[in-house]
């Protein structure tokens, strides 16, 4: 399963916990993805409003077309 890279930019929200985090990566076609997510699922750090950002992580995936090592996320 590809672990494509990707950035946390900033805290969203302490609700739901462990809190919400913005996460941004560039896909194959060279088109930024924004989404938002719990931080105990894109990071191991232990994240806040507090932390400094931005803070690089990695996000399981699918691959739907192609090969896994096609992908050149950044």
């Amino acid at each position: 399963m590809p672990f494509p890279r990707c950035r946390i930019v900033r805290w969203v929200d302490d609700e739901p916990r462990p809190g919400l985090v913005e996460v941004r990566f560039t896909d194959a076609h060279d088109r930024q993805r924004v989404f938002v997510e719990k931080s105990g699922v894109v990071s191991d750090a232990h994240l806040s409003s507090g932390s400094r950002y931005p803070v690089d992580a990695g996000i399981l995936c699918d691959t739907l077309h192609g090969d896994a090592e096609d992908i050149p996320a950044r």
